[in-house]
């Protein structure tokens, strides 16, 4: 199952691909599933670093032969990526906090960046 997150990774990479080369990777399954293994670990990475590179030789062929994706994915363009995601979940997460009487700031484990795994989207929390 992907998750929304990797979702948003996975249709940049494809929309960016597309912009590049013309080719719709949508619609080759096994360049999904190497698009979806290769955001799994882009997300990961973003977690310690600002940016990763992500690399994928023989994506696909076109015309001229075979084709790579090569890309930088940074923290900042993941956080846009997701923004819309990270606000949504702001309403919710501040009430159940509310209600079990908790607060961002009363410990790290509360805090639903950390616990979501949506990595650097923690200073728009507060």
């Amino acid at each position: 199952m992907v998750t929304t997150l990797t979702k948003k990774i996975i249709d940049h990479l494809v929309a960016e691909f597309k912009k590049e080369n013309g080719i719709d990777l949508s619609t080759d399954k096994m360049a999904l599933q190497r698009l979806k293994d290769a955001a799994e670990k882009a997300k990961k990475d973003l977690s310690g670093v600002t940016s990763t590179q992500i690399s994928l030789p023989f994506i696909t062929a076109g015309a001229a032969g075979p084709l790579h994706l090569e890309m930088t994915l940074t923290r900042a363009k993941f956080d846009d990526l997701t923004r819309d995601l990270v606000e949504r979940t702001k309403t919710p997460v501040r009430q159940a906090l509310s209600d079990a009487g908790l607060s961002l700031s009363d410990n790290r484990r509360s805090h639903p960046c950390w616990r979501f795994n949506t990595y650097s989207s923690c200073c728009r929390c507060s």
